[in-house]
């Protein structure tokens, strides 16, 4: 799904950071805590194990550290892999002869396979013709109609 223009890899990044850190921080406070945070979960008798509530909550907080520690470098890997990629499918359809603007766009939006008009294939087969003048060209807001002349 796209998102808006400034929501790029950076902002992304970013955004990962934030939440991942007050994740940390809450799984730290159950991993370094000498108290039980809920009193009910204290007062539980048949315990599994043999471990009392505290240890138990330490545990709780180590686990959520590894948790968070594989999503965020899963979270990375995705984005850093998606950012290549991205460059790359960029710089393809610019050598194509696709603005760099346009290019931008289309990969953002996911629409470069998808519109004939920008695929790599098709874009290097264009910049390989001679640009179309005369009377062929249609002047900004017109389109062209089947037999080639500007609809109204």
């Amino acid at each position: 799904m796209p998102g808006p223009r400034w929501f790029g890899s950076g902002a992304k990044v970013l955004y990962i950071l934030a939440i991942r850190a007050t994740d940390t921080l809450l799984a730290f406070a159950f991993v370094w805590s000498h108290t039980v945070f809920f009193s009910y979960y204290g007062q539980i008798t048949p315990r599994l194990w043999g471990i009392g509530a505290l240890e138990d909550q330490n545990l709780a907080g180590v686990v959520m550290l590894l948790e968070g520690s594989l999503v965020t470098l899963a979270l990375f890997g995705w984005l850093f892999l998606g950012w290549l990629s991205d460059g790359e499918l960029v710089d393809q359809l610019t050598a194509a002869g696709v603005t760099p603007e346009r290019a931008a766009r289309a990969v953002r939006y996911r629409t470069a396979g998808k519109c004939p008009c920008l695929s790599v294939d098709r874009a290097r087969r264009r910049s390989h013709v001679a640009p179309r003048v005369g009377p062929e060209r249609v002047s900004l807001g017109k389109h062209p109609s089947r037999d080639g002349r500007a609809d109204q």
